[in-house]
């Protein structure tokens, strides 16, 4: 099994044959971060066209050692990173019962800083701090929605709970 190197392209096999394209930007303390390209078109294989687009959102942390070493994600070549900085992350620890927001924390890559109890507009664009799983990836690369709950936690302050059965 080939290891994952910084700038690793692979491809991440989606609903109808399609395929989008992510590359591994760095490794930070959390965990790989990569980068989800684009979705290549059916009747194209340029991966150079991607590279140049815009992504289909920021950079997330994911398993991708285990999506690799799974055989769920396939490294397809090599191109050098242009990332300068470490991207930053936002992060919350909310309550289950109620879905309220608890203290927002922005995450560097080094250090946390203390937002607030209500994320400011200007962070909102920003990933939630979170390991996403090969699978969840594949689900918002399909749908375009963040995960619950932490799209709405983002965009709201808070999420409707899920009653357990």
């Amino acid at each position: 099994m080939k290891r994952p190197k910084i700038g690793d392209i692979f491809e991440v096999p989606i609903s109808q044959g399609r395929m989008a394209i992510g590359q591994y930007l760095l490794q930070s303390k959390m965990g790989p971060i990569v980068q989800i390209l684009g979705i290549l078109p059916i009747d194209k294989n340029d991966i150079e066209e991607l590279l140049l687009s815009k992504p289909l959102f920021p950079p997330v942390i994911v398993g991708l050692f285990a999506a690799i070493q799974k055989n769920m994600w396939r490294i397809i070549g090599n191109k050098k990173v242009t990332l300068i900085d470490h991207p930053k992350f936002i992060s919350n620890i909310w309550n289950e019962k109620t879905g309220k927001a608890g203290f927002w924390t922005l995450w560097d890559g080094n250090k946390f800083y203390d937002i607030g109890h209500f994320l400011p507009s200007e962070y909102r664009e920003l990933e939630f701090l979170v390991v996403w799983t090969p699978q969840s990836i594949t689900e918002r690369i399909e749908t375009g929605k963040i995960p619950f709950p932490y799209g709405d936690l983002i965009q709201n302050n808070e999420f409707t709970p899920v009653k357990k059965i």
